[in-house]
């Protein structure tokens, strides 16, 4: 398993995290690779049984504010969740759906 110190980045430098699956840290977003725990936050319906369902192949998640809101599968499959909550989860949402 890796190491799950990631590094602080800005929205701007985002992108590139995203599109090579690399951890970070930002002020309301985090992401890490391989997770031992999937957190499912304040997800409902749909997507709270999607990332349930898919909680033991997941390879790459993305989170914003403890909400899940983007995650890749082991199998190159990705998800975006389409459940609104701040503002910064939309623009980090919108970021996921650009780059993952």
């Amino acid at each position: 398993m890796e190491s799950r110190k990631s590094i602080y980045v800005s929205y701007d430098a985002m992108p590139e995290y995203l599109m090579w699956r690399i951890p970070f840290a930002g002020s309301s977003a985090w992401s890490e690779r391989e997770p031992d725990f999937v957190s499912y936050g304040n997800l409902a319906g749909e997507e709270l049984a999607a990332v349930a369902r898919q909680a033991g192949s997941i390879y790459y998640i993305v989170y914003s504010y403890n909400n899940p809101i983007a995650w890749v599968t082991t199998g190159g499959d990705v998800h975006i969740v389409e459940q609104r909550f701040k503002k910064a989860s939309a623009r980090i949402q919108d970021l996921c759906r650009e780059w993952l």
